[in-house]
């Protein structure tokens, strides 16, 4: 082995970094279905990309009221912004970037990994990383539910 290291950079983290010259802030979504996204918000402070909430999977609408009622500005980037325009353009402190924004990007994601592995973050060797599962796959509820009825006797 060559015990070269690993940085983990997740694609809502990824996509939120595309936005490095925004003084907004950043809410990156991913489709997950059924009306739901995977959602991570971010900000820029002193050119660094800082989590203002970890990675979650919400319902679209509580994601779109719950930004809407703050005072700020957001910026709302990722492939999900196509699904959901219509709901994101009715509210006035949501912003859609240009498409080019809205996908990940080579240099983002080396942007990304040097600054985390620089400050030693999500830095792992080839037995040591794991994906981040936000929730289970349908599949696996399926048969969690299949499970608990077969235990039950039903």
């Amino acid at each position: 082995m060559n015990n070269l290291p690993i940085v983990g950079v997740n694609s809502v983290e990824l996509l939120a970094s595309n936005m490095n010259l925004c003084d907004k802030k950043i809410c990156s979504i991913l489709d997950a279905q059924r009306t739901q996204v995977y959602m991570g918000q971010y900000k820029f402070e002193n050119n660094e990309l800082v989590e203002l909430k970890s990675v979650d999977v919400v319902e679209i609408d509580d994601l779109l009221d719950e930004l809407s009622q703050t005072n700020e500005e957001w910026i709302i980037v990722g492939e999900a912004v196509y699904k959901y325009e219509d709901k994101i353009k009715s509210k006035s402190n949501i912003h859609i970037p240009a498409p080019s924004h809205n996908v990940n990007k080579a240099s983002s994601l080396c942007s990304v990994a040097i600054n985390k592995y620089n400050k030693n973050i999500d830095v792992y060797d080839c037995f040591g990383i794991n994906p981040l599962y936000i929730r289970k796959s349908q599949a696996e509820v399926q048969y969690d539910e299949k499970m608990k009825r077969i235990q039950n006797g039903k």
